[in-house]
């Protein structure tokens, strides 16, 4: 992979791909290239692909998409995921709508996540007042398709990833794919927790073939900006893996790992040791290993969010102010507790087939509990303390996702989202028809 120019461009700039799509690119200011919008113009409406992070960033967008449009207003807004700087410049384009997953709609919607990105508006010193949160107006689950008229994008949810919702967006009739934050060209990324999902997007956007690779930060690129990417996240995991089983502390892998090929990208230096963490929780470590050299086990949370954001059309979301999973965003299949009220262990609760609570219960009373609140209902309490057995816990939560999914697709039936082109396979519970 090699580093993106660093040439200092305080102001959005613009490349046309044809007649009809244009990439804005972020600013760049030192190492760091901003994210980038594109717009894409049918015959009947024009859509944005991400909304950056600021309204001044995004009002030349907005005057160039009307502009490629004779006029003609931005219906619009699709996103890549809910990062801020993705997301922020979105009131800019009043008169459009937010297209966006179930998983970018929960994250929007995290009071925590509010006052984050209230706390950001404000030091940036743009936006409106008071402050308007970006929410999403029109929710999908797994797939999505809008019709703007002659162009035909299609969204596929692959979070967690990078973030906690990525979105792959698709413009067949032009061979276009953007990445989101799944591709930084020419920069080293910013990793989280699950390599795994993140080399299943770029394997996912592989399959499309695209002639053009639109990614969200960094110039645009061919289908070898994929092969980069998936290189460098091999690259540390395989690094930061190795390092691990060798007994390392995750600090000491932080100090360890060389990386080569990639420690001359911009932001390297910055994200390195954050990579080096996000790469060992993906793995399974946790974060236990960075104290305790020798602990086996994940820790018990990140163990947990795998597992369930692994089931098909699983999504995460805080319940009662924790974490809790859910099927197409409606139906609760568990909940992870760290002390509840008087009750100080690490626990799950979860759903589970009729008699199941019994028998766990009868079988192993230390493990196993009747919790508060859903006891009744036959749901299961597992405590996480201790030696765990995960192939075990594992199958509990599969149990509970098959106790409930069937009923969650029942009540979430596939359909149109409305006469403004937007086909989604899931509406979620709750928002309005559009």
């Amino acid at each position: 992979m090699r580093p993106h120019p660093l040439v200092e461009r305080p102001e959005v700039a613009f490349e046309a791909l044809s007649a009809r799509v244009t990439v804005a690119y972020g600013p760049v200011t030192g190492e760091r290239w901003q994210a980038n919008a594109t717009i894409v113009v049918g015959d009947r409406a024009t859509a944005v692909v991400d909304a950056m992070m600021t309204p001044a960033q995004t009002a030349p967008v907005r005057v160039a998409a009307e502009r490629m449009a004779g006029g003609r207003p931005v219906r619009w807004v699709l996103l890549t995921h809910a990062d801020p700087d993705h997301v922020l410049g979105r009131a800019t384009f009043d008169r459009a709508e937010v297209v966006g997953s179930e998983r970018s709609r929960d994250v929007l919607r995290d009071s925590t996540v509010r006052e984050r990105y209230a706390g950001i508006a404000a030091r940036l010193g743009d936006g409106p007042e008071p402050f308007d949160m970006p929410r999403v107006d029109v929710a999908f689950g797994e797939r999505a398709t809008v019709d703007l008229g002659g162009m035909v994008l299609e969204a596929v949810s692959v979070g967690p990833a990078h973030s906690p919702a990525d979105t792959l967006w698709w413009l067949e009739d032009e061979r276009i794919a953007w990445s989101g934050d799944l591709v930084f060209h020419g920069a080293f990324p910013l990793v989280r927790t699950d390599l795994d999902r993140w080399l299943a997007g770029l394997d996912r956007l592989a399959a499309w073939r695209p002639a053009v690779v639109v990614a969200g930060h960094g110039p645009v690129g061919g289908p070898e900006v994929l092969d980069d990417q998936r290189r460098l996240l091999e690259a540390l995991g395989s690094e930061v893996d190795a390092l691990l089983r060798a007994g390392a502390t995750v600090d000491e892998a932080v100090a360890r790992v060389r990386l080569d090929a990639y420690r001359g990208l911009p932001m390297a230096r910055d994200r390195i040791a954050d990579a080096v963490r996000g790469a060992a929780v993906a793995l399974g470590y946790g974060a236990a290993r960075v104290q305790a050299p020798h602990a086996a086990m994940a820790d018990p949370l990140e163990r947990i969010r795998r597992t369930c954001l692994a089931l098909p059309e699983v999504s995460e979301r805080l319940s009662h102010g924790r974490p809790a999973w859910f099927v197409r965003g409606r139906r609760q299949i568990a909940s992870f507790h760290r002390g509840h009220h008087d009750d100080p262990r690490t626990t799950i609760w979860c759903a589970a087939p009729p008699g199941a609570q019994d028998a766990f219960v009868a079988t192993d009373p230390e493990r196993f509990f009747r919790p508060p609140y859903v006891g009744h209902r036959g749901w299961l309490g597992v405590v996480l303390d201790g030696l765990v057995d995960w192939d075990d816990v594992d199958r509990i939560l599969e149990d509970a996702y098959r106790e409930i999914a069937p009923r969650a697709r029942l009540a979430d039936r596939s359909e149109a989202s409305g006469d403004a082109g937007v086909r989604s396979d899931t509406r979620a519970a709750g928002d309005p028809a559009t």
